[in-house]
C-alpha cells in the first residue's frame, strides 16, 4: 500500500499526467468541439466520427477521461503537499533558528497549493459551465435560453485606428427580464465583457448578414435576419403566404475591378418546391417581386455574443495568484543568512 501511495505522490506520476493532459488539450484543439454526429461524419467519415464520439473527443473537457486525469493530478498534488508538509515545516524551523531568511522554503509548497486550486477551479468550472449564444443585427430581440433574458441589439459598431485598422468591436444591448420587466443597458466589446443576470457576455464574432423584409401593398408582413451559408433556420426565408417559395442567402463575393474600389456582391437563391428556380445578385440593397409580395434584402453586419456563467472562475483566479506567489517565493526569497552590521563609533 505504501508503494501505491508513494507512486501516486511521485514527481514521475505528476509529469506523466501533465504530458497526457497536454496531449489531450492539443487533440481537442484539432477537433472542433460540440458538433453533431452528422457534422463529424461529413468532415472525417463515418468510422472516424464513431471513434471521436466513443472517446468523447467531441466534448473533451467534459469527458470521463479528462475528468479522471484532472482528478488524479489533484490527488497527486494533495498527497505531495500533505506528505511534504512536515518536511518543509522542520526545515523552515531549522533555517529560521540558524538566523536565515527561510520564508522562501515554502515556495514550492505554496506553488503546489496554487496549482491544485487552479486545476480544481478550471475542472469544476468546466463541469458546471452554463453557456449560450445570441446573434443578430441592430433592432433584433432574441431570447438567451440559458439565462431566460431577452437581448435587444441596439447598435453594433466597429471602432478603427488612424491607419483604418480595426481597434474594437462594440455591441450596445438592452437586457430585459420578462419575469419582472426590468431592463438594463450595457456595452459588450472584445476583452471587455458585460455582466448581466449573473452571466458574463462576451463579443465573440461578427460578419455579413442580410435583413429580409416582405411587404404587400406597402405593409410589412414578414421580417427576418439571414446569415450566409449557416444552418437552414438562419439562412432561409420561407414565405409564409407562399410556402412553395423560399429564399436562401447563398453568401457574398468580393468583386475587384482595376482602378476601382472593391465591391461586395450579395447572392440569393430562390427555390420553388425545393428546386432552384433563379439566383439573384445585388450590390447592396435589392428587391424581388413574387406576385403581390415584394421581398427587400438589405446588407447588414451581425454580431455574435456568448453568455457564460462560470461559478468557479474566482477559485481558478485565486489559484493562479497563489501559484505566482509560490514561484516568486521560491526564486527570490531563498534562505539567506541574516547579516549583522556594527556601527562604528
Amino acid at each position: 500500500m505504501k508503494k501505491i501511495w508513494k507512486f501516486l505522490s511521485s514527481m514521475k506520476f505528476a509529469v506523466a499526467l501533465l504530458i497526457l493532459l497536454a496531449a489531450a488539450c492539443a487533440l481537442s484543439s484539432l477537433v472542433e468541439q460540440g458538433l453533431t454526429r452528422e457534422a463529424y461524419a461529413a468532415r472525417y467519415g463515418e468510422s472516424m466520427a464513431n471513434v471521436l464520439l466513443a472517446l468523447q473527443v467531441n466534448d473533451a473537457y467534459h469527458s470521463i477521461w479528462f475528468i479522471a486525469l484532472s482528478g488524479f493530478l489533484c490527488l497527486n498534488l494533495i498527497l505531495c503537499s500533505v506528505i511534504r508538509f512536515p518536511f518543509f515545516l522542520r526545515r523552515y524551523r531549522r533555517e529560521k533558528t540558524a538566523g536565515c531568511r527561510a520564508i522562501g522554503l515554502w515556495g514550492a509548497w505554496v506553488c503546489h497549493l496554487g496549482i491544485l486550486l487552479l486545476i480544481a477551479g478550471f475542472a469544476l468550472g468546466q463541469m458546471t459551465l452554463r453557456e449560450t449564444t445570441v446573434w443578430g443585427i441592430p433592432g433584433d430581440t432574441r431570447r438567451m435560453e440559458e439565462t431566460g433574458l431577452d437581448i435587444t441589439i441596439d447598435d453594433f459598431r466597429t471602432e478603427t485606428r488612424e491607419d483604418a485598422s480595426v481597434a474594437q468591436y462594440v455591441t450596445d444591448i438592452t437586457v430585459t427580464d420578462p419575469a419582472t420587466g426590468k431592463t438594463e443597458k450595457a456595452s459588450v466589446s472584445v476583452n471587455w465583457p458585460a455582466e448581466v443576470g449573473g452571466f458574463h457576455l462576451y463579443q465573440n464574432n461578427t460578419g455579413p448578414a442580410a435583413r429580409a423584409v416582405v411587404t404587400r401593398n406597402g405593409s410589412e408582413t414578414q421580417r427576418k435576419t439571414l446569415l450566409p451559408q449557416q444552418s437552414m433556420a438562419e439562412s432561409v426565408l420561407g414565405l409564409e403566404d407562399r410556402p412553395e417559395y423560399a429564399f436562401y442567402f447563398a453568401g457574398i463575393r468580393t468583386m475587384r475591378e482595376e482602378g476601382q474600389e472593391d465591391r461586395t456582391l450579395y447572392l440569393y437563391d430562390l427555390y420553388k418546391n425545393g428546386i432552384l428556380e433563379q439566383s439573384y445578385y445585388f450590390f447592396g440593397e435589392g428587391s424581388v417581386e413574387i406576385g403581390e409580395d415584394r421581398i427587400t434584402f438589405t446588407p447588414e453586419t451581425f454580431t455574435l455574443l456568448v453568455a457564460r456563467e462560470d461559478r468557479f472562475a474566482p477559485l481558478a483566479f485565486i489559484g493562479g495568484v497563489i501559484t505566482l506567489a509560490g514561484l516568486a517565493m521560491a526564486f527570490y526569497l531563498q534562505p539567506k543568512k541574516k547579516e549583522t552590521y556594527h556601527a562604528e563609533r
